[in-house]
């Protein structure tokens, strides 16, 4: 190949014959910037996207929600069926199981007519995942 031209020609003479490859470093670090440093954020975040939903698909999705007791106390059976639940609820098998919680009323109630039930309520908290910034 020609130095001067470009051309790729038999007869180029030895001294105008190119031996090396020029380098166009964009910036001034020793090997310059890379030439897709623009799009970094971009295929990052493509990345981070990806994995989500990769472990989505893979352990399943758990829904967000709060579980209020007001006037009572979930029992020791319920707490320990929930934080298995919570535990378990990785995969396939998770995905369309239900709990059933039962609550009982708080021990320091002095009035002895009062036959008041603990209200148990469950709010679901997925419509925030909606308005993250993941969206």
């Amino acid at each position: 190949m020609d130095n001067r031209t470009g051309d790729y020609r038999d007869s180029v003479p030895i001294e105008y014959q190119a031996n090396e490859l020029l380098e166009f470093a964009i910036g001034t670090e020793p090997y310059g910037e890379v030439r897709w440093i623009g799009t970094v954020l971009n295929v990052d975040g493509s990345r981070k996207a990806e994995s989500l939903n990769n472990r989505y698909f893979s352990e399943g999705r758990h829904t967000p929600l709060m579980i209020l007791i007001n006037g009572g106390t979930l029992t020791d059976d319920s707490f320990a069926k929930l934080q298995g639940y919570m535990n378990d609820i990785k995969g396939e098998n998770g995905q369309h199981a239900f709990i059933v919680l039962e609550a009982k009323n708080l021990d320091s109630c002095t009035d002895m007519d009062v036959d008041a039930k603990p209200n148990l309520e469950v709010v679901k908290m997925a419509d925030v995942l909606q308005k993250d910034e993941l969206f």
